[in-house]
């Protein structure tokens, strides 16, 4: 299967419902607390790192923080329609997935920034490829 061309530095106004992913869940999912599925797009969030979930979980405590990370990540991408932007270069991480901020203009005109309300949570990680990724164990 070919893989999709990234954005290219264009907008793109999201209002679709999220769900956790996992079988039956539809086409717009959350696999973890950093990452978002838009049917055939994988889409990294930068700015943050997250906790891994399931088997790539180094110890419990990650997989549950893993958990808590992602049912946050849900919960703001429900909140309304928010901007995906892409850098202008197109990105792609390692794993193949774009690298996207997610953005929210909120009715007072202030704009919400999704990464930072992850990281204002504390179910996230603030990453920078400068700095070693900190441990969730």
């Amino acid at each position: 299967q070919p893989a999709l061309a990234p954005l290219q530095g264009s907008r793109l106004t999201v209002s679709h419902a999220f769900y956790r992913c996992g079988a039956g869940r539809g086409p717009n999912c959350v696999p973890d607390g950093d990452t978002l599925i838009m049917g055939q797009r994988k889409i990294r969030i930068v700015g943050i790192d997250a906790p891994e979930a399931g088997a790539k979980a180094g110890c419990p405590q990650e997989a549950q923080a893993a958990e808590a990370a992602s049912a946050e990540l849900l919960r703001l991408l429900n909140q309304g329609p928010f901007v995906l932007q892409p850098p202008q270069d197109g990105l792609l991480d390692q794993y193949g997935r774009e690298l996207m901020t997610l953005t929210r203009t909120q009715p007072d005109g202030s704009v919400q920034d999704i990464a930072e309300e992850l990281v204002a949570s504390g179910k996230v990680h603030r990453f920078d490829r400068s700095h070693p990724r900190g441990g969730w164990c």
